[in-house]
């Protein structure tokens, strides 16, 4: 890597971005005291490329991508195989609010809560150790708002999960978004799950309800 950071590329991209994004007239005081107070310049990157576990900014130089695991991407950048998933849900399913992959990652989710104690879910969007957090406590929630990486970073999903008694017959319960439980967002977090849990998927191309038409699919198009 050159020693001089950024390089020109990715130095007119973050110059092009002042006048456009939040705090772009502070980009070059800070730079500025940042200096002053001798630390480092801001070591920002524009993505260019991302594959697996590597990053590479406009200037081609190529990083370890350290943030994957804690935000979206538990399998990595632009994992193949949920990439797959999710182009073969928008080619059969459109945009859609009700389909067979929200059953589908309904039940997994189901199979994979705390205590085995929260059996209902409600999708929402949001853009290492154990599976849930609330594991490293002695205790099994009443409710379960999860997102981030349930899909892989490919495609925008997140959910809530709670007792049945608080969702499954709760007038006072409302929760719910235009993107949420999209079939993409379901395709992708079906394939994620299958490769952090089982480190493979259960189907090897696309998830069980997509293999062949179910019956509604098939009612549907006589």
């Amino acid at each position: 890597m050159a020693d001089s950071f950024p390089g020109p590329k990715t130095r007119a991209a973050l110059e092009r971005g002042i006048p456009l994004f939040k705090n772009g007239l502070r980009f070059d005081a800070e730079l500025e005291r940042a200096g002053q107070r001798g630390f480092r310049p801001v070591r920002q990157i524009v993505i260019d490329k991302a594959e697996g576990d590597f990053v590479w900014d406009l200037d081609g130089n190529r990083y370890i991508d350290f943030q994957n695991g804690w935000a979206t991407n538990p399998l990595g950048n632009c994992h193949a195989e949920i990439l797959e998933a999710v182009e073969a849900a928008n080619r059969r399913y459109g945009f859609h609010y009700d389909h067979p992959l929200r059953y589908e990652l309904a039940e997994m989710l189901a199979d994979i809560m705390p205590g085995g104690a929260l059996p209902r879910s409600n999708y929402e969007v949001s853009g290492t150790g154990r599976m849930w957090g609330i594991e490293h406590y002695d205790v099994v929630p009443d409710i379960l708002v999860y997102g981030k990486n349930v899909s892989g970073g490919i495609a925008p999903q997140c959910g809530i999960s709670a007792r049945d008694e608080i969702m499954g017959d709760n007038k006072d319960f409302a929760s719910g978004s235009t993107f949420a439980g999209t079939p993409a967002g379901c395709a992708a977090a079906i394939r994620t799950r299958c490769k952090t849990l089982f480190g493979t998927s259960k189907n090897t191309v696309t998830p069980k309800v997509m293999q062949k038409p179910t019956q509604a699919v098939l009612r549907a198009s006589k």
